[in-house]
């Protein structure tokens, strides 16, 4: 191969990168830098296509081999670094980033990359200073502005996170992701108008973004538009983050037809809250003539078998019975059309088994206090949840109210807030004894009140009719709307919301309160 040859492959490999297809330039590349062993560029150019085609093994031997060959050049452990950042090794990508900080103290690019792995290390602080090195060194770029607010925004500096946003939208006002971080960050300020703006924007530079239509669905919702809500949530589906959800049948999908005797398999899709939350709309279906069977998560089976409208349970994972149509429990509310004037909520609709509720009366003993049952965590593996649930140390102002049992009903991961706490004499943790919803309904129905974040609880407590007390982040999830003390799905629950992103001063006095009352 003469070196015109070898020229002709490596830009022609290089032009498939530069649209998308580093896995065409990957076998180029490979054959080029075998061929020339001792070519440190070759090495390096291959690597970044083995990384960016997903191979980080063979794209980190390439950098070791290009780094021994030209030790001093950045971009070989800039590429090392990002290669290291794809395979998870983050303590070894931020070594290779730095040594090509070394080399390169005022590349901005590696200054930025190395702001990411800092980030994802916990390490806000540095990232920190590190985004603003690289938005003092390159004023007209967007992505250190955006990492940077999204930042901010873990940290609840929703102020400054805007600001930043809304320069980066100026900035580039063709460009779709700019309009939608800012309309992430004012819906997570609460303001679902500016949001509602900023999704439409970013939804007519690119109008099939599903991400977009998804989160303008959240955001229609929480203003109270339900209808353009419903037909916005169901983008959902075409989401990278929903679609693993997703399931196609042989059968068609119910839009609301009368059944007369056939089968409808209504089933789960996300978490528990939310199945809880919309299972109400058996009924619904059970009245339009069909025989309802119930597709949910095994934590719930035993319990929503004694739900009305349910003819058949199964849990998910096993053998659905014969059916003639299907419907995702979060379809229901756009197929019956609900408004928030029409929300179906003839509650109690979840019910506790009795025998399980009289075995929880005889462990608890006479009860000489009001018992309230407590919570201060949900699922941490969900997104938000580290906006919704407080944790346990901002909810202690609540074991001073007086004349109160208070029954900790807290399991998973959360369950380690204790670790360390010297529990009151008039707690009683019962966590570790519940095993499903239905254990915990059991229990729930022998209390008085429950007190808990935007959880699973918060709707279990609700179904049953059970008075409840929620305490919401300033960035609430669309069900709870904006600005109200109570709400349509749950007339028995009664929500408290912070005054100050991520302060929880304020919910829980007003809470503390409503138990004294």
């Amino acid at each position: 191969m003469t070196a015109a040859d070898s020229t002709t492959l490596r830009e022609k490999a290089r032009a498939d990168m530069a649209r998308g297809r580093p896995d065409l330039a990957v076998p180029v590349l490979r054959a080029l830098s075998d061929a020339n062993p001792k070519n440190a560029d070759l090495l390096l150019d291959f690597g970044v296509a083995a990384s960016q085609a997903g191979d980080q093994t063979a794209a980190l031997v390439a950098f070791g081999k290009a780094a021994t060959l030209d030790p001093k050049n950045p971009l070989v452990h800039a590429n090392m670094g990002l290669a290291f950042e794809r395979a998870d090794m983050l303590v070894e990508a931020e070594t290779a980033m730095r040594v090509a900080r070394e080399f390169a103290p005022g590349h901005a690019g590696i200054a930025f990359n190395l702001a990411n792995v800092a980030r994802k290390l916990g390490r806000h602080a540095d990232a920190e200073a590190l985004y603003r090195e690289v938005i003092a060194a390159e004023p007209q770029s967007v992505p250190p502005r955006a990492n940077l607010a999204s930042l901010l925004i873990d940290e609840w500096r929703l102020v400054e996170a805007r600001s930043l946003l809304r320069r980066a939208a100026e900035m580039a006002p063709q460009d779709p992701l700019a309009h939608f971080n800012l309309a992430n960050a004012d819906r997570m300020a609460g303001d679902a108008k500016a949001a509602i703006a900023g999704y439409e924007r970013a939804l007519k530079i690119a109008p099939d973004w599903a991400d977009a239509h998804f989160n303008l669905g959240f955001a229609s919702l929480l203003a109270g538009d339900w209808k353009r809500g419903w037909a916005e949530f169901a983008w959902r589906w075409k989401t990278q983050a929903q679609a693993k959800f997703a399931k196609s049948f042989d059968k068609p999908r119910w839009t609301g037809d009368a059944g007369s005797g056939r089968t409808l398999l209504l089933r789960a899709e996300q978490g528990l809250g939310d199945t809880l939350q919309f299972v109400r709309y058996a009924a619904l279906a059970k009245d339009r003539g069909w025989r309802v069977a119930l597709e949910v998560q095994p934590a719930l089976t035993a319990l929503l078998a004694r739900t009305k409208g349910i003819d058949a349970i199964v849990a998910q994972g096993a053998s659905a019975p014969e059916f003639d149509a299907e419907a995702p429990l979060l379809d229901l509310p756009g197929i019956f059309a609900t408004t928030p004037e029409t929300v179906p909520a003839d509650i109690p609709y979840v019910f506790a088994d009795p025998a399980k509720a009289d075995a929880w009366r005889a462990k608890l003993g006479p009860a000489t206090k009001k018992r309230v049952g407590i919570v201060w965590g949900g699922n941490p593996d969900f997104p938000g949840d580290r906006w919704r649930s407080p944790g346990l140390k901002p909810l202690l102002p609540l074991f001073d109210v007086p004349d109160i049992e208070w029954v900790g009903l807290q399991v998973g991961p959360r369950r380690a807030d204790m670790d360390g706490w010297t529990k009151p004499a008039h707690f009683r943790d019962c966590g570790d004894a519940l095993r499903d919803m239905d254990d915990t309904a059991a229990l729930i129905a022998t209390l008085d009140c429950v007190v808990t974040p935007c959880t699973s609880i918060a709707h279990l407590a609700g179904a049953m009719g059970k008075t409840c007390f929620i305490l919401l982040s300033a960035a609430p999830d669309w069900r709870w709307m904006l600005t109200r003390g109570d709400t349509p799905w749950y007339p028995n629950l009664r929500l408290y919301r912070q005054h100050l992103a991520g302060d929880w001063t304020a919910p829980v006095a007003a809470v503390a309160a409503a138990i004294k009352a």
